[in-house]
């Protein structure tokens, strides 16, 4: 046990990086040998760990295809070495830097493909061709193909069209927008407005005068937006505005050592025409659609607003809506064991993955050694005074015993 323990720490993954559990006792209930229950704990193994290798015939090869180590010997010659992975991936936190892939047109799209470029870890490596209405598995597949990417999580909205109805869309109901005149809208309140609008986006407003037409988000600064096209008369009224989607892709990169604390020395940060570009060019496919029953190129088909990008909104500290961009889990972990009343040995947060309705959960663990630490409460005075809700709950109460028990 202490030696794996200490050829982890040889090995550069820190103090504290492994836990190791040694079950058996070399008889017959254990196979006449030992089991080894391994941990990834440390903080430059969050996320994604690949299945460890190593010499399964037991003939003494060493990790440098050497035969340094000493081959078993047992008078049966039947001794094995079985490894396997218990739980895969799905290391999800608030540390877990995800991006946005939109796909959008204001005409149907027939065919066309686009490829994704992640550098990291030192190299650049480029995906093969994608088709534009890649299902989740096809992207999945692209990014681990790679080899500077090793775990990745896709979740697909959309059915390729721009619709209310049956479409992916998101109502970006905090805020209103005044009409200013012209192509321009005020964001009412202004704040935080470039976390959630992008040029590029294609909008709708709740009281626009065409609702089969989506206008073009032009311009994001400060509280203002422009749109691809002006308008000669007033709006009255203030608008609620709508992002809709083709297809959108939200991508969580969970694999090994890409989560991060927010700073530039860890983990990946994916940022769209640096270290995650999205290329519609090279031997791609171009998008295409109908004009007049003839397929042709998207650049030219009049009208035509066509575009596969990525939006690098989250980047390990943005997986909370409106947290600033120092606040990853381990940081929110600190913070409540500095909140609580009551002396805390450790706590470990980790965030679901955000629904469609826009909620999150967070689940805190306390360490073994707190024993049980009463249901949190919510402070609503602290609470939006829009639509936030929040609810709190114990999923398991601490130092349980069960059963009975007698005193003579």
């Amino acid at each position: 046990k202490r030696s794996i323990e200490i050829d982890s720490l040889s090995n550069g993954l820190g103090e504290n990086a492994v836990r190791v559990i040694r079950s058996g006792n070399r008889s017959y209930s254990s196979d006449f040998g030992y089991s080894y229950e391994i941990h990834f704990v440390g903080p430059n193994l969050r996320g994604n760990v690949l299945e460890l290798t190593s010499d399964k015939d037991l003939t003494g090869l060493d990790s440098n295809g050497g035969f340094t180590c000493d081959a078993f010997v047992s008078s049966t010659n039947d001794e094995f070495l079985e490894i396997r992975t218990e739980n895969s991936s799905s290391a999800f936190g608030t540390d877990t830097p995800r991006a946005e892939i939109i796909i959008n047109s204001n005409k149907d799209i027939i065919d066309g493909e686009f490829q994704m470029s992640v550098t990291y870890f030192g190299q650049q490596s480029t995906t093969e061709c994608i088709p534009w209405d890649a299902s989740v598995e096809q992207i999945k597949s692209a990014l681990e193909n790679l080899n500077n990417v090793d775990s990745v999580h896709d979740e697909r909205t959309g059915n390729g069209h721009l619709s209310i109805e049956n479409g992916s869309h998101v109502r970006l109901h905090e805020y209103w927008f005044q009409f200013l005149g012209g192509n321009s809208f005020l964001a009412i309140p202004p704040d935080n407005l470039s976390s959630v609008l992008y040029v590029g986006d294609m909008v709708q407003f709740s009281d626009q005068p065409d609702f089969s037409e989506f206008y073009e988000v032009t311009d994001v600064a400060g509280g203002t937006i422009k749109i691809n096209k002006s308008f000669d008369a007033e709006w009255f009224s203030n608008h609620v505005l709508t992002r809709f989607f083709g297809y959108r892709h939200i991508i969580y990169f969970n694999g090994h050592a890409m989560h991060t604390d927010g700073s530039d020395a860890t983990g990946f940060k994916p940022q769209q025409g640096s270290n995650f570009i999205i290329s519609e060019t090279g031997n791609c496919r171009p998008l295409r659609a109908y004009e007049n029953n003839v397929l042709k190129q998207m650049s030219d088909v009049p009208g035509a607003i066509a575009s596969i990008r990525a939006v690098s909104k989250y980047d390990g500290g943005h997986t909370l809506p409106g947290a600033p961009s120092y606040s990853p889990s381990m940081v929110i972990s600190k913070s409540l064991l500095l909140a609580l009343p009551m002396s805390i040995a450790e706590a470990h947060v980790t965030q679901s993955l955000e629904t469609t309705e826009n909620e999150l959960a967070f689940t805190i663990t306390y360490g073994q050694n707190d024993g049980d630490v009463p249901s949190l409460v919510c402070n609503h005075s602290f609470q939006s005074a829009s639509s936030t809700i929040c609810t709190a709950k114990t999923v398991m109460d601490g130092n349980e015993i069960r059963g009975s028990f007698y005193i003579e």
